[in-house]
C-alpha cells in the first residue's frame, strides 16, 4: 500500500507492554476505589473517602494513558502517519519516570527517523 509507514516491531510491542501495564495499574486502582478495606496494612485512622477518590483518580488516570498507548498501537500496526502522534505523547509522559526515560528516548528516536517508509 503506498504510503504506509513501517515502524520498528519492538517499539509496537513497546507500546503494548505499557498499554498492558497501564491496564493492570487502572484495574487495581479501580479495585481499591470500589473497595478500600481489601487492601491489608491500611491505618485504621485513614479516611476511607479519600482513599477512594485518590484510587479513582490514579485509576481514571491510567485508564487514559491506556487508551492513549491503544490507540498508538493500532495505528502503529496500520502504518499510520497520524499514529506518531499519541506515541509521541505516550513516549513523553513516560519520560517522567526514571525506568520509562531511556525506553522513550528510543522510541521517540524511531518515530521520527527518516526512512520510515
Amino acid at each position: 500500500m503506498p504510503g504506509r509507514l513501517r515502524y520498528p516491531v519492538w517499539l509496537i510491542a513497546l507500546l503494548a507492554g505499557g498499554a498492558a501495564l497501564a491496564l493492570l495499574v487502572a484495574s487495581v486502582y479501580g479495585g481499591v476505589a470500589v473497595s478500600p478495606a481489601s487492601i491489608s496494612g491500611v491505618p485504621t485512622n485513614m479516611d476511607s473517602g479519600q482513599l477512594r477518590l485518590t484510587a479513582l483518580g490514579i485509576a481514571a488516570a491510567a485508564a487514559a494513558f491506556f487508551a492513549l498507548q491503544a490507540v498508538a498501537v493500532v495505528g502503529l500496526v496500520r502504518g499510520r502517519a497520524w499514529a506518531r502522534v499519541p506515541a509521541t505523547l505516550a513516549c513523553v509522559a513516560w519520560t517522567l519516570t526514571c525506568i520509562g526515560a531511556p525506553l522513550a528516548l528510543l522510541g521517540l528516536n524511531a518515530l521520527w527517523r527518516p526512512g520510515n517508509r
